[in-house]
């Protein structure tokens, strides 16, 4: 019946978690309690049972680097954040020296069961758009604004969705990113260039660049 097909379908899905080479943990609740933590996942951290434990109290020597911070600002608001080698200092194997890595990760916040998000917020929709690209590269600059690429270059919104203008470029741009000292340059990735534009106000610096 229906409960077995269901049954099926999450010990695949389960099959697939555990196998993924990629380290992967389902967090839930604003305290952040670990509910699966993949083999990949329990190595990245040094074989320690994280499971039923709140993300604080599995990473003690997290604390103070911001990465918990950051959890917490998916969760209230359901946008993910992306983060690129970024800086963590962890204790492999729960003791001793704190282990310098350079990680690339996601959070994303969960649909529920309801078909809810917690925390979801919907800012943009651009699937009617056409025209070559799609939404993918994404940085927020230190007002909070957000700037994207999609469909005929790059486009800036604020934290509320309103679009406050576009960067149209003569090709497909495919990812940004914020740069310099002062973090007022914009790099664009397109798909035969790289761009470098000025800009008046400064990118949101990443927490591993210093």
């Amino acid at each position: 019946g229906l409960i077995r097909a269901l049954e099926r379908e999450r010990s695949r899905l389960v099959d697939i978690f555990q196998q993924a080479p990629a380290f992967i943990a389902v967090l839930r609740g604003a305290e952040h309690r670990v509910e699966l933590a993949n083999p990949a996942y329990r190595e990245l951290v040094g074989g320690r049972d994280v499971t039923g434990k709140t993300i604080r109290e599995a990473l003690p020597e997290v604390e103070g680097q911001g990465w918990f911070e950051l959890l917490d600002r998916v969760y209230a608001t359901g946008e993910p954040f992306v983060a690129d080698e970024a800086r963590v200092l962890l204790r492999r194997h729960g003791e001793g020296e704190l282990e310098e890595r350079f990680l690339k990760f996601v959070y994303l916040p969960l649909e529920e069961a309801d078909g809810t998000v917690s925390g979801k917020k919907l800012i943009a929709d651009w699937s009617a758009d056409k025209g070559a690209g799609v939404p993918d590269g994404l940085k927020v600059d230190s007002k909070g604004n957000v700037w994207a690429t999609g469909q005929g270059g790059i486009r800036i919104l604020t934290p509320e969705g309103k679009v406050l203008g576009q960067i149209v470029l003569p090709e497909v741009a495919a990812n940004l990113a914020f740069g310099g000292n002062d973090m007022k340059s914009l790099y664009i990735m397109g798909s035969t260039s790289v761009y470098r534009l000025p800009l008046l106000i400064a990118g949101e610096r990443p927490m591993y660049v210093k």
